[in-house]
């Protein structure tokens, strides 16, 4: 028993660890490899599908209080952790965010457009 706990003590901390490493360090994100082309149709999907509640402009405010401005998400987290939840279907603390699942292509250009109006 004392084995199992010292044990879980050492491992818990090194998962945790590896992780929080996983993604690229607030500040330093990864490149998504959006071309363009993904990052323009990205840029319309933003608009048309979350500018009824999010602000997807750099300076823009958000229509719905609770949802938080596309500039602002990567003071949280690095946008490329949003990828996997994208493609197995988002679903958020907010009220009427829709469940999404897109294709690879989409989650790549949805995620370039939103690195592009990150506040630096």
């Amino acid at each position: 028993m004392i084995r199992l706990l010292l044990l879980s003590c050492v491992v818990g901390p090194c998962a945790i660890a590896l992780v929080a490493c996983s993604h690229a360090p607030l500040g330093e994100e990864e490149d998504l490899g959006a071309s363009p082309a993904e990052i323009a149709a990205g840029q319309k999907m933003a608009e048309e599908q979350c500018g009824t509640c999010h602000a997807v402009a750099r300076d823009a405010q958000s229509p719905m209080r609770n949802a938080p401005p596309f500039s602002y998400l990567g003071r949280n987290y690095p946008i490329s952790s949003l990828a996997e939840a994208l493609a197995e279907g988002m679903i958020t603390g907010h009220d009427g965010m829709p469940e999404w699942e897109l294709e690879p292509a989409e989650i790549r250009g949805l995620l370039g457009y939103i690195q592009s109006v990150q506040e630096r």
